[in-house]
């Protein structure tokens, strides 16, 4: 692991275009920049926010089991928690993030207003993406389950998709298993049987090609 100081430049990555300029300007006054190596393991006691790269969030639940409760790709941005059982994230790939302790959001919020509702909404959308997964857990099948993490991995792409689209996976299928409670062999058959339902194609080990994205939708939401 690498850090670099809060007022160093970055290079040019997703997370450039991905924040606005004060955003990033905010970010690099408050908080602290670290480069993960791949499979590399933070305990986060602070919000951290991914530049580039990929990550999963997970922490030990009292009865021991790992859980991961969320996938994270650049643009995006991570609320941990400290305590006896810890949230954690570990580097899907190398990765750049930047650590704001939770006490300076007051900095940020006196020194730009614009900031600080973007931060809302962050929260906002996370919180909306653990309350899905929760629903999903308690009332989808496990097909349904594969089809909305697929869906919510192309975030709002779907609206105007006319043609493929192409998702990249850095997790494994092992990961997902355990972000949807499923096992590997459940994974694999609920891939098999969209691949048959015409929804996605598999043409490599990290990426599937969305062939009908609403259609991918309806599978878990007919509504």
């Amino acid at each position: 692991m690498r850090i670099r100081s809060p007022t160093s430049s970055f290079d040019e990555t997703p997370g450039k275009a991905i924040f606005s300029q004060q955003m990033l300007r905010q970010l690099q006054a408050h908080g602290q920049s670290v480069e993960m190596a791949d499979g590399e393991t933070l305990e986060l006691n602070a919000i951290c926010f991914l530049m580039s790269g990929s990550a999963k969030l997970w922490r030990i639940l009292p009865s021991g089991a790992e859980h991961i409760s969320a996938f994270a790709f650049a643009g995006g941005v991570m609320f941990g928690q400290a305590g006896k059982f810890p949230t954690r994230c570990t580097a899907l790939e190398p990765c750049q993030v930047l650590l704001v302790p939770p006490h300076s959001l007051g900095g940020m919020e006196r020194d730009d207003k614009l900031c600080a509702g973007d931060l809302l909404e962050m929260a906002t959308q996370q919180i909306r993406s653990l309350q899905m997964h929760a629903a999903m857990l308690a009332r989808m099948t496990a097909c349904e389950r594969v089809a909305a993490f697929l869906a919510s991995l192309a975030d709002g792409a779907f609206c105007d998709a006319k043609a493929p689209l192409r998702l990249y996976l850095p997790m494994s299928r092992a990961d997902i298993g355990d972000h949807l409670g499923l096992t590997i062999e459940t994974i694999s058959r609920c891939m098999t049987r969209l691949k048959k339902d015409g929804l996605i194609a598999c043409p490599a080990r990290h990426e599937v090609l969305v062939l009908d994205p609403q259609g991918l939708v309806n599978y878990y939401d007919p509504g």
